[in-house]
């Protein structure tokens, strides 16, 4: 980690039950110990559960985080509200990459604001994904659908500077994901140097 050299804001997008949460508990796994990289909670309006690490909050609880500019990012989708802590902003400033799952509605938004940033959508065939939303459990049939077909409906929105494949097992994915992080904070130091 090099201080002067801002960190970058890694957004993780893809369709619900791309594997996007396993992924990140992989890469964080094997980055675990290393400062450089930070994989913040993300609060949402929904019970935490065993499929992602979140901090649930209430529908006004969080609309009181946004008046008081508790959020460095936020966004809605698939009927919850979702929030990055705004002390993630000092993280990055003092060269900290943080990687995080975000809506791909936000991804003009997190161009606009960050000035390194790196937009990595992981990606499985649909039918793939429908296997994956029924197997969770989280929602009955129905709710998978409507779920699925808002995935799909979300065109014109920018595109990913990278993909990942996770049709195969997600140790490979993993194994990827570390090389590309592990790139963005070598990058970071070179350009560091005097």
């Amino acid at each position: 980690m090099q201080p002067g050299s801002p960190g970058v804001f890694v957004a993780v997008v893809g369709a619900s039950g791309a594997g996007k949460d396993t992924i990140l508990a992989g890469t964080r796994a094997a980055l675990a110990g290393d400062p450089a990289f930070l994989f913040p909670r993300r609060i949402i309006t929904r019970p935490a559960d065993g499929h992602e690490d979140n901090e649930a909050v209430s529908e006004a609880g969080f609309e009181e985080c946004i008046r008081r500019g508790d959020f460095l990012l936020w966004w809605h989708a698939n009927h919850f509200n979702y929030g990055l802590p705004a002390g993630l902003e000092q993280d990055l400033r003092q060269g900290r990459h943080i990687i995080a799952n975000v809506s791909r509605t936000v991804i003009g938004e997190i161009r606009s604001r960050f000035s390194r940033c790196l937009v990595i959508e992981i990606r499985v065939d649909p039918a793939v994904l429908i296997g994956r939303l029924a197997q969770r459990g989280r929602e009955n049939h129905d709710a998978q659908e409507a779920r699925f077909q808002r995935s799909a409906g979300l065109t014109g929105l920018p595109a990913p500077d990278l993909v990942i494949d996770n049709n195969g097992e997600p140790e490979a994915a993993i194994a990827w994901f570390v090389k590309v992080l592990q790139s963005l904070d070598a990058r970071a130091a070179a350009q560091a140097q005097p």
